[in-house]
C-alpha cells in the first residue's frame, strides 16, 4: 500500500477506524471453509481468535482454505492479525466440527 500525499507533497495520516465490530462463528462441518464475515465489509485489519476450548485446530486462509492449504493454524486461544480491505475475504476451516473462531475487524 502507497503512502498519500497533498498537493504540496506533504504526507497525508489516514484516519483512525471508526468502528470495532466483534464476532463469532463456528463450523457445522469440519473440512468445510466460511467465511468470517459473510457481507461485503470493507476494514483496514482483522484479527482472529481460536476459540479457547477448541480441541483441534483452525485453518485461516482464502476461500481454497483447508487443512493442506493455509495461510495461518490456530490451536486453542491463539491469534492473528491480518491486514485486508474487506473481512469478506478472509475464511476459516476446522479440524474438529463445531469448533471455531472469535473475531474483530476495524471497519474504514
Amino acid at each position: 500500500m502507497s503512502d498519500m500525499h497533498d498537493e504540496a507533497g506533504n504526507l497525508i495520516s489516514p484516519q483512525p477506524p471508526s468502528v470495532i465490530t466483534n464476532l463469532a462463528a463456528m463450523t457445522t462441518t469440519a473440512g468445510t471453509e466460511l467465511q468470517v464475515v459473510v457481507a461485503s465489509t470493507p476494514c483496514r485489519s482483522l484479527h482472529i481468535v481460536a476459540k479457547p476450548a477448541n480441541t483441534g485446530v483452525v485453518y485461516i486462509g482464502g476461500s481454497d482454505v483447508a487443512s493442506t492449504l493455509y495461510t495461518e493454524i490456530l490451536n486453542a486461544g491463539d491469534s492473528c492479525d491480518i491486514t485486508i480491505n474487506n473481512a469478506n475475504k478472509v475464511y476459516f476451516d476446522v479440524s474438529v466440527t463445531g469448533e471455531g473462531i472469535f473475531a474483530g475487524y476495524l471497519s474504514v
